[in-house]
């Protein structure tokens, strides 16, 4: 089944990047589908993971939620969140990471092809 809207919180840990890749195949793409999800930016911010190339081509904007505003508002106690935003013909993530003195993590510059 084929989807031009999803919107997803998935369960966070280990189980939101499966999720996303998941939804990102029940996209419509012919019809210029918008996949939108909210979860942990740890995939982004820690230069030793690997980020996910089957994003590549998809990535729209990312718009990060720091932990303080994640925890006060999801009422969480984990890192930071970020909004990731995905459509047919995007860009590809091309970040370098940069340390953030605030938080014992690493941020990403927004660097798109």
């Amino acid at each position: 089944m084929k989807f031009d809207c999803i919107i997803l919180n998935p369960p966070y840990g280990n189980l939101h990047l499966p999720i996303l890749k998941d939804s990102l195949e029940h996209a419509d793409w012919e019809q210029d589908a918008q996949v939108i999800c909210i979860h942990p930016a740890s995939w982004l911010q820690f230069p030793t993971k690997k980020r996910p190339e089957w994003m590549n081509g998809h990535i729209k904007e990312f718009n990060i939620i720091d932990r303080k505003t994640a925890n006060e508002t999801f009422d969480i106690d984990g890192g930071d969140l970020v909004i990731s935003e995905f459509c047919k013909d995007g860009k590809s993530f091309t970040g370098d990471a940069v340390n953030d003195p605030e938080f014992c993590c690493f941020k990403f510059n927004l660097k798109f092809a």
